[in-house]
């Protein structure tokens, strides 16, 4: 009875060092602890590993009242097994031990061999004190494993708290940025609609020059009229005294105070152009250096992942650990790269947005010049209508006239028309640099908007693949811990039942044991290699 009572306080004595879900996790555990001393082949179960596979398994349960419950029923089972198991091995008789009654004095029988009974015979005081001592060292190896296991529960939920209040962060950046989208988003409607309405402007402004342009040719033709009229008739001298000093006067000075405003829109112009080719030459050099900088980035196309090796070994998961915590940091580091990028493609976009502005107000100055423009053709249209009533005029007075005035007149009518002609060209090429500005601003526009997204969506793939490496990294620190946990108890388990079995057995028992265990590694190793090729 000592010895059934010392093996039950050993027994309890596990069940008070382990909680309940520990012990629940060690019988639960069929793959993990794939190196066991002794088969469980053609052995009675000692607990409920073999029983269940990743084909069946009946333990998913909803309630905590059922997981309770069951819990304490598998407890219950498995301490009546193992001191069933115990008692059957206390009841097993010796063969080779041999009562003093029954040796004959007279003739004694011979005796077994000396090695036989020097490896049979143990004294039951040194098996107690060898309990004793199995039972401390247990209960400090438990004790060990316990705070350990805790300190690094401890350090894997600090970890993921961190990695918790990275995501937190990460997603209200993300909010951040959606919210800086759809005031982009209304920013580029807006300008849409000014678009839209400069180009229909623009038409406008482009029907007005063409019906201009007719009624200029019309007049030119008028114009060749009148010459050919003039040329028939016989044209005689008239004296200077004649023309009058304040017409031609008035005419000069109106045309220097119109050369005077169309040299200064000129130098205005050529300036703007210069200013237009700096900063596009400026936007140019930024988006060739942004365009280096996103090559040289390549660790979004780094698609190379751990993987396990068929040996899952302790060592290896924790190297593999450690690079997967490396290639967290060096992705966090991109990521804090690619947030800075943003902020400056940000202030980028900011300053196209103000060149935009500035632009224009330049066009809406360069609209002003083109009504300018008109207004200088209007009063050019009745300087013409003017010098043609002048040569009626000279027609009727041809006989009373010299060939002077005439001339003078005709040379009028081609100053003006060369005038006309210059204004029409400025009024052409005003008009084609104010289309090509807009088409390239709209080019420029377009292509912010394309770099704006592309750039949300690298930000938004980095997000997911940092999320992934996260939740692949917790599954893999659980994965080493559920190694750890169930290796270590299922050596403890197995060295404990060793123990105890190896005490009760015989030499032939153990060879036979010897056997069985090696034909069961065998069938195991088989079915392990079947496991890993399905």
């Amino acid at each position: 009875m000592d010895k059934h009572s010392g093996k039950n306080s050993s027994t309890e004595l596990l069940f008070k060092i382990l909680p309940l879900d520990d012990w629940v996790y060690i019988f639960f555990q069929p793959e993990y602890s794939r190196v066991r001393k002794f088969s469980n082949k053609d052995i009675p179960k000692l607990n409920f590993g073999d029983n269940f596979t990743h084909c069946h398994r009946h333990f998913d349960i909803s309630t905590t009242d059922q997981r309770s419950s069951l819990r304490q029923d598998i407890l219950n089972s498995v301490i009546k097994r193992t001191q069933s198991i115990m008692l059957e091995r206390d009841n097993m008789d010796n063969p080779l031990y041999e009562d003093p009654k029954d040796v004959i004095v007279e003739k004694p029988p011979k005796p077994p061999r000396k090695r036989n009974m020097q490896g049979i015979m143990t004294s039951p005081r040194r098996d107690g004190k060898s309990l004793r001592e199995q039972k401390r060292k247990l209960t400090k190896k438990y004790e060990s494993l316990i705070s350990a296991l805790m300190d690094r529960c401890e350090e894997s939920v600090v970890v993921i708290t961190q990695k918790e209040s990275q995501i937190t962060k990460l997603r209200e950046k993300l909010k951040t940025v959606l919210e800086y989208n759809s005031l982009f988003a209304n920013e580029n409607d807006r300008l849409k609609t000014e678009h839209t309405t400069l180009v229909s402007y623009i038409e406008e402004c482009k029907e007005v020059i063409k019906e201009e342009r007719k009624k200029n040719v019309e007049n030119e033709k008028k114009l060749n009229n009148l010459n050919d009229r003039v040329k028939h008739y016989e044209i005689p001298d008239k004296e200077p005294s004649t023309v009058p000093l304040v017409e031609v006067c008035m005419s000069c000075s109106s045309r220097q105070i119109v050369l005077n405003q169309a040299r200064e829109q000129n130098t205005r112009l050529q300036r703007d152009m210069q200013a237009m080719k700096d900063v596009l030459y400026r936007l140019n050099v930024q988006l060739s250096r942004y365009q280096e900088r996103l090559r040289n980035m390549n660790s979004l196309d780094n698609k190379d992942v751990f993987k396990p090796s068929d040996k899952y070994n302790l060592d290896s998961l924790l190297t593999a650990n450690l690079c997967q915590r490396q290639d967290s940091e060096r992705k966090n580091e991109q990521i804090k790269k690619l947030e800075d990028d943003y902020r400056q493609t940000n202030e980028k976009y900011q300053k196209v947005c103000e060149e935009n502005e500035t632009i224009k107000e330049e066009l809406r100055s360069a609209l002003k010049n083109v009504r300018l423009y008109r207004k200088a053709a209007v009063v050019f249209r009745h300087r013409a209508r003017s010098a043609a009533a002048r040569a009626n005029r000279v027609r009727r007075k041809q006989k009373q006239s010299s060939n002077e005035p005439l001339k003078r007149a005709l040379e009028a009518l081609e100053k003006i028309k060369l005038e006309i002609k210059a204004v029409k060209t400025r009024a052409h090429s005003s008009l084609s640099e104010l289309e090509r500005r807009i088409l390239h601003q709209e080019r420029e526009a377009i292509e912010a908007q394309t770099q704006y997204r592309r750039e949300l969506e690298r930000a938004e793939l980095a997000l997911r693949h940092k999320e992934g490496v996260i939740r692949n990294l917790v599954d893999k620190v659980a994965d080493v811990e559920e190694v750890r946990l169930s290796q270590a108890n299922a050596y403890r388990l197995q060295g404990i039942v060793s123990d105890t079995s190896d005490n009760s057995l015989s030499p032939k028992q153990e060879e036979k044991r010897e056997k069985e265990d090696k034909k069961s590694n065998v069938k195991g190793s088989y079915r392990e290699n079947d496991k890993r090729n399905k």
